[in-house]
């Protein structure tokens, strides 16, 4: 009773190769070799970048970096870019008012430190000048500090030019501000003060020293 059955399972298995083959192909077959032929030929994905981003530049007197700020969805405030230069640096324990003669004097442990940037608008958008209105200062021996403005001073006391960025307008396309930010860091090691978007991604540094 079994003959049967196995004599027609040769035909069987050739039609189920024939009908099988376009998709997998059939060991031993024309058919099966040009298959595999294919998937040899076929072209290998292009390997995933695990470069990383660059990181964000340290800033001396007179050099410039082009930047690129992250858009804020939530202020409806898009990315933006810009050429930024370091105008000078400046630094102080004591800052004399030169229109009232007062003395203002640094806390101990800290001094005052001015920066003067020029940011001109590359992009297509007003530049959110933000970034530049608020700092960070990071120690050499990993002590992070938060900075605002110091109110107390003007930089233009230490022979620098331009209003703080927080009153200044926000430059348009092709447009450039000039713009100060008069800061208290610690004077009792080095470290660097760092400027984020937004979105915390730092977009330069600034290196500060103790005054001797």
């Amino acid at each position: 009773m079994l003959k049967p059955f196995a004599k027609h399972m040769g035909t069987w298995g050739v039609v189920a190769c024939a009908s099988l083959g376009l998709l997998t192909g059939c060991s031993g077959g024309q058919d099966g070799d040009s298959w595999r032929q294919e998937q040899l030929r076929a072209p290998s994905p292009p390997p995933k970048s695990t470069s990383a981003s660059p990181a964000a530049p340290t800033l001396t007197a007179g050099e410039t970096v082009s930047v690129v700020t992250s858009p804020s969805d939530l202020l409806d405030i898009p990315g933006g870019f810009a050429d930024i230069t370091l105008v000078s640096i400046k630094a102080a324990r004591t800052v004399t008012d030169s229109h009232t003669g007062s003395t203002v004097n640094a806390e101990p442990g800290k001094q005052f430190v001015c920066l003067e940037f020029k940011i001109k608008n590359t992009g297509e958008t007003k530049f959110d000048t933000y970034p530049f209105a608020h700092a960070d200062w990071t120690g050499k021996d990993g002590e992070v500090q938060g900075l605002g403005h110091v109110l107390a001073i003007e930089c233009e006391d230490l022979g620098q030019q331009g209003d703080v960025f927080t009153n200044q307008p926000e430059p348009g396309p092709g447009q450039f501000v000039r713009g100060t930010i008069p800061l208290s860091v610690p004077s009792t090691q080095s470290g660097r003060i760092e400027f984020s978007d937004r979105a915390d991604v730092p977009l330069v540094y600034v290196e500060t020293s103790p005054l001797r």
